[in-house]
């Protein structure tokens, strides 16, 4: 199940994504999750439909894309499923206490396609863009914060770190599971009981690799001697091209045009 996980992957492809500035694809992901909360059960095919090309331009096959949704399926089936259950209206199916309607399946197939498109448009993001790059883009967001005295350098770098961390814990994870499988771990158990406790093998030395790479990370910083007081220059100098300002502004149009057509059309 670990090995089927690449959240926080880069893939080097040439592609316009690729080249898009990281606040751009930033501003456009936050837009992109609005309206999709804001679109109703018919216009959510728009949405569907910019995703799409934006997987066929980024150049990163489609199978990578289902890949990364495959390590929360069960999160997005069991929050879609539960909407099965919590929904009013033309009766499909009772049996005792469980009662299907026609509006709960209807429910369950927009949640579970809105948790996709979104988790797509976070793993467009993830695959197209270098993590210091992504962390340039959030601290740009992020200096509102200087009003309230908040160091916006301390919380980049420790999105850096988590961000550099994450495939390296899912290696990690990797590597503890095959040496338990050759010690006689069986981690297909039916019983949950001994599932359960054959897991528990893996977190603790999962745990100790993670501190222990976070303490030598901090000796590293302290022998490099970081200061965070200190004002950090930038090793890329980025800039808003042409193509930055057409994505942005064909972004906040696909949002315009959702609230337009729910406000207008669907009432």
């Amino acid at each position: 199940m670990i090995k089927n996980i690449i959240i926080g992957n880069y893939i080097p492809v040439v592609s316009i994504i690729h080249k898009l500035d990281p606040r751009t694809k930033l501003f456009i992901s936050m837009i992109f999750m609005i309206s999709l909360f804001v679109a109703s059960k018919y216009l959510l095919a728009l949405s569907i439909i910019s995703v799409l090309l934006l997987v066929s331009i980024s150049g990163i096959s489609i199978k990578k894309f289902f890949k990364s949704a495959k390590g929360v399926s069960f999160f997005i089936i069991f929050s879609s499923v539960l909407n099965i259950f919590y929904s009013q209206g033309e009766v499909v199916f009772r049996y005792y206490f469980i009662t299907i309607t026609k509006l709960g399946i209807e429910n369950c197939i927009f949640y579970a396609l809105r948790m996709l498109n979104l988790i797509f448009m976070s793993s467009i993001i993830s695959f197209t863009t270098l993590p210091s790059d992504m962390v340039y883009g959030i601290e740009y967001f992020l200096q509102f914060l200087k009003i309230f005295k908040i160091n916006t350098q301390d919380i980049s770098l420790i999105i850096s770190i988590s961000l550099r961390f994450i495939p390296v814990i899912f290696e990690e994870t990797n590597k503890i599971i095959i040496a338990q499988k050759s010690r006689g771990a069986n981690f297909e158990e039916k019983n949950i009981i001994k599932r359960t406790k054959t897991y528990l093998n893996i977190l603790f030395p999962m745990f100790y690799s993670c501190f222990k790479r976070a303490s030598d990370l901090a000796v590293a910083l302290e022998s490099r001697c970081y200061n965070n007081s200190i004002k950090h220059t930038k090793l890329k100098k980025f800039k808003l091209k042409k193509i930055d300002y057409l994505f942005i502004f064909l972004f906040i149009l696909h949002l315009i045009l959702i609230i337009i057509i729910s406000k207008i059309f669907l009432k």
